[in-house]
């Protein structure tokens, strides 16, 4: 059986309607992201930042509560910010899990404006409102 384009993505919705208890979405969904070792920052398509975790408040050096609601790209390197938009576009036009760029060093700014090297891994995430990017 081949899967039409999309299938998957529609299986996850599936899934993803019997899975979530909405209950207990709110706090044990924000604990087990603040748990995880490594940071986390989940985006709209538009490119705003919906959830952030207690890691990636660490490592860049902002509160959640200056990142949720702006657009990602403030932890990018100005000089990148045009050119990413159009690999940001391709990533919501075929969402998959997957690394980013590892033949390159990738790089964030920290509140303070230095230089952070990262590494990335993206994931589509089934919302409400859509599909946002881990």
């Amino acid at each position: 059986m081949t899967d039409e384009p999309g299938a998957p993505l529609g299986r996850m919705r599936e899934i993803s309607k019997k899975l979530i208890d909405p209950e207990l979405f709110g706090d044990l969904f924000q604990q087990i992201v603040d748990t995880l070792p490594d940071a986390l920052l989940v985006v709209d398509a538009a490119g705003t930042i919906k959830i952030v975790n207690q890691r990636l408040e660490l490592i860049f050096g902002y509160h959640r509560l200056s990142l949720v609601g702006n657009k990602f790209d403030m932890l990018l390197p100005p000089d990148i910010r045009e050119r990413h938009k159009e690999y940001f576009a391709g990533y919501f036009s075929n969402p998959s899990v997957r690394p980013m760029h590892k033949a390159q060093t990738l790089r964030g700014v920290a509140s303070d404006g230095s230089g952070i090297a990262v590494q990335i891994s993206l994931g589509p995430l089934i919302s409400p409102q859509g599909i946002w990017a881990l």
